[in-house]
């Protein structure tokens, strides 16, 4: 059985760098992407996901703004924000949201794979 992921970020080159790396692993089946938080809430519907990868910056609905409204509306998705500086105050914001985790970029890795935590539960073995 995949994970089945969506990934939401308004930079192209970040986006697609993260797709291809996904779709390196067997166990990942990237469902769908989005360049914003407005057009990955048209695109959801009803859509079957498990984890939705979410930039914190965005134009329209910001990523906090988006996992909010999936912790209201989807609670079975998780949410994974990434952002390029996670302050303080952004992580408690994003965990008030209802967040499920978040890294930072670049994205880790950890022998020779992209370090996302697992959908089996909340591990943190990516924090460095």
């Amino acid at each position: 059985m995949s994970i089945k992921i969506m990934v939401v970020d308004d930079h192209d080159i970040i986006r697609d760098g993260i797709i291809v790396l996904l779709e390196l692993e067997d166990n990942i089946d990237v469902i769908g992407e989005a360049s914003s938080g407005d057009e990955f809430l048209e695109m959801l519907g009803d859509k079957l996901l498990d984890i939705v990868l979410l930039y914190i910056v965005m134009a329209g609905k910001s990523g906090i703004e988006v996992a909010q409204i999936l912790h209201e509306q989807y609670p079975e998705i998780k949410v994974i924000i990434l952002s390029a500086n996670m302050d303080e105050d952004s992580i408690f914001e994003a965990i008030q949201a209802g967040i499920w985790d978040w890294t930072d970029f670049p994205v880790r890795f950890k022998r020779g794979k992209p370090c996302f935590p697992k959908t089996a539960g909340r591990t943190g073995q990516c924090r460095h």
